[in-house]
């Protein structure tokens, strides 16, 4: 695999690169750190996580595998996509290239905390008031009318 990236260095391949954690049954921690190009995908291997898990160890270990293969995490590396994690977005902060957050992840999260989050107060006590503002009407329309703001109101049980 090192000759393959050195290979596409040299043909100025850009490289994107995904790592997430990963808590095996016995309560070790690794990180999987993949490396994507256009058409190639290279599985680095695992990583074991000692101590603590923040964003700078996880991306001290990052570096430490890609240079085994003889990659730089800031001048190899264009893009990371993460989960929405908090440490995961802070390793997106701390890092030279450009970050994408996982939108499905995301909505996984929406769906289950819908689905099963407790509810704190009974539903007739809850109040949800959506305000539409002026920048948010649309007035593009083919018609040339504007639409309306809408308020909804949902006190009622």
């Amino acid at each position: 695999m090192i000759i393959e990236f050195e290979h596409l260095k040299k043909l100025k391949e850009e490289s994107s690169l995904t790592f997430d954690k990963w808590t095996s049954q016995k309560n070790h921690r690794y990180s999987n750190v993949n490396v994507h190009q256009k058409e190639n995908h290279f599985n680095l291997g695992l990583v074991r996580l000692h101590g603590s898990g923040t964003a700078e160890h996880c991306i001290s270990l990052v570096k430490e595998r890609l240079a085994s293969f003889s990659l730089d995490l800031d001048t190899d590396i264009v893009a990371s996509p993460t989960d929405g994690a908090s440490v995961m977005v802070k390793v997106g902060r701390l890092l030279h290239c450009f970050q994408q957050l996982c939108f499905t992840h995301g909505l996984q999260l929406v769906i289950v905390d819908t689905l099963y989050k407790k509810i704190s107060e009974p539903i007739s006590e809850r109040t949800a008031t959506a305000i539409m503002t002026e920048s948010d009407i649309d007035d593009n329309d083919d018609t040339g009318q504007t639409e309306q703001g809408v308020i909804v109101n949902a006190d009622s049980p």
